[in-house]
Parts: structure tokens; C-alpha cells; sequence
């Protein structure tokens, strides 16, 4: 297994996969995952892409935890998750209730919040 701090409590049960995650994503079945954790590139097309992705693949009152919301090693904005996640969560807001947000962002889906509507 490797040495990666991220995996060291799930052990056998993940699978890890040398691939883009926007192809492999939407290759998964849709409301079928408990929990996903996303930690992949930096770029915000990219994040936001996975996010929408992940967000697809939870189940109602499953948790999505984003890493690296305070990331900040560039001041280029489309260099860094913090704005794709910060989108996310705006177009997101009524699907989902925030449990986290410090370095990650932690939300817990919840989809009977949808039902809300939303102000303009």
C-alpha cells in the first residue's frame, strides 16, 4: 500500500486509479457513494468539474470532503480550488448542509433542502 495520510484509514477498501478523475468519474454509478473525498488538482476548472462529478455520485446524506479550500500558493485565482469550491457551493447551497470550512470543506448532501426555493 502506499504511504499516503489520506488512505491510512480506509486501507483496502479504496481503490487508486493513475488516471484523469473527469474520465473516471463519470464512469461510476450515480448515488451510489457514502462518502467521496476530492483531492486532485489545483486548478479551478478542474475542481469545479470533479466537484459537480462527486456531488453526482453521493448519495442523499452522504459527505463530500473538499481538501484544500485555504490552498494559496499562487495569486492567480484560476490556479487555486478556493473559487471553484466557493462556486460550487453557491449554485449548490440548497443541496447540501456545510459541517466544515476551514482548510477543507466538509458537506453533508442533503437533498430534501433542495426543495427550497431559491431567491433572486
Amino acid at each position: 500500500m502506499e504511504n499516503d495520510a489520506n488512505k491510512t484509514l480506509v486501507h483496502e477498501r479504496h481503490d487508486t486509479s493513475i488516471l484523469f478523475s473527469a474520465e473516471v468519474l463519470r464512469t461510476l454509478e450515480r448515488a451510489s457513494f457514502d462518502f467521496v473525498y476530492v483531492d486532485g488538482s489545483h486548478l479551478a476548472p478542474d475542481v469545479l468539474t470533479d466537484l459537480v462529478q462527486a456531488w453526482d455520485l453521493l448519495k442523499d446524506g452522504g459527505v463530500l470532503v473538499i481538501d484544500d479550500y485555504a490552498w494559496k500558493a499562487t495569486r492567480d485565482p484560476l490556479t487555486t480550488p478556493r473559487p471553484a469550491i466557493e462556486a460550487f457551493m453557491t449554485v449548490f447551497y440548497a443541496q447540501y448542509v456545510q459541517l466544515e470550512r476551514g482548510y477543507q470543506v466538509i458537506l453533508l448532501k442533503h437533498l430534501l433542502k433542495a426543495t427550497v426555493p431559491m431567491r433572486l
